[in-house]
Formats: C-alpha cells, structure tokens, sequence
C-alpha cells in the first residue's frame, strides 16, 4: 500500500481558507483540489489553529520526545530512584511502572 500524496502546508492551508473564509462547501473544495474530504477535515483539525499555537504543539511535542530519550537513555543505565532528576520526573509524570522500582 502505497503511503500517498504529501500535500504542502501552504496547499492545505489554502484548502482550510476556501472554506473558512470564502464558504465554498466542503465536498466542492475536496474534490476540485483532488483530496479526499477526511484528508480536508485533517487539514482543518491542524491548520484552523494559529501559527503561533501549532509551532506551540509541534515544540512540545519535541520536548515530550527529547524527555523520554533521556529516560530511556537513563533507564538503561541502571539509574532510576538513585537518581533523583529521573525519579522525579518519572514520580510526577504518567510513566510505565517499571521506572518506579
């Protein structure tokens, strides 16, 4: 199975803004822009936000990562409750059980 078109940013923000702004209907849009209606209702989850907000998720979500890279890292070391940076972020956060020995 193939993984499918890419769409740029600016091309999904334009789809949003067809309906957004200039209240053409959604089926019309989709299907003269050539995407399916569910792939217009993930461009209108994502991009109906501000920029400001959507660079906002998109860092958190890199620090969420970066954070469980450095537990892992830690983990397998052997540090956990000897360690009290890790056991406090694992003691406040939604961590598997298995970091709590």
């Amino acid at each position: 199975m193939g993984k499918g078109i890419r769409y740029s940013d600016e091309f999904k923000q334009e789809a949003v803004n067809q309906v957004a702004i200039h209240g053409y209907a959604v089926n019309d849009v989709a299907e003269r822009l050539g995407i399916s209606s569910k792939t217009w209702y993930s461009c209108l989850k994502t991009f109906s936000k501000p920029t400001s907000k959507r660079k906002e998720e998109v860092d958190l979500r890199a620090e969420i990562a970066r954070l469980k890279r450095e537990l892992k890292r830690r983990h397998s070391f052997g540090c956990h409750q000897s360690c009290p940076q890790t056991y406090a972020i694992t003691k406040t956060t939604k961590a598997p059980r298995y970091f709590l020995h």
